[in-house]
């Protein structure tokens, strides 16, 4: 059963830990990135105090979330997957973030088993 502290942490401090993350998230350090994972490791602390000295994934299981890595990678993947719909506008931005490309290198990048 979730605790009203855990559907906290992801109504009220998750979305601040994310927000425009499609945006900055491959800019982020490994320092940043650790940073930004502490706060939720320390919050699920919080929440179920049962998980200090705990490993961060062993205290995710325990809170029924996923890393906020995770998270962002799912949410690039889904703003990519988006712009695919649009293949100009696609094939712009990914021109402009990796020099040129062709739809062939389009496909495999994003593994888009059909595009047209």
């Amino acid at each position: 059963m979730r605790s009203y502290y855990t559907l906290y942490l992801q109504a009220v401090i998750r979305p601040i830990l994310e927000y425009a993350a499609q945006v900055w998230h491959h800019l982020l350090s490994k320092c940043q990135t650790d940073q930004i994972e502490a706060i939720q490791k320390r919050a699920v602390n919080i929440i179920f105090t049962c998980s200090y000295g705990m490993s961060y994934s062993s205290d995710l299981f325990l809170a029924g979330l996923t890393s906020l890595t995770t998270r962002r990678e799912q949410y690039w993947r889904a703003t990519c997957l988006t712009l695919l719909c649009n293949r100009d506008r696609a094939y712009i931005t990914y021109c402009h973030l990796h020099g040129s490309c062709t739809s062939v290198t389009l496909k495999s990048y994003f593994k888009i088993s059909s595009y047209s």
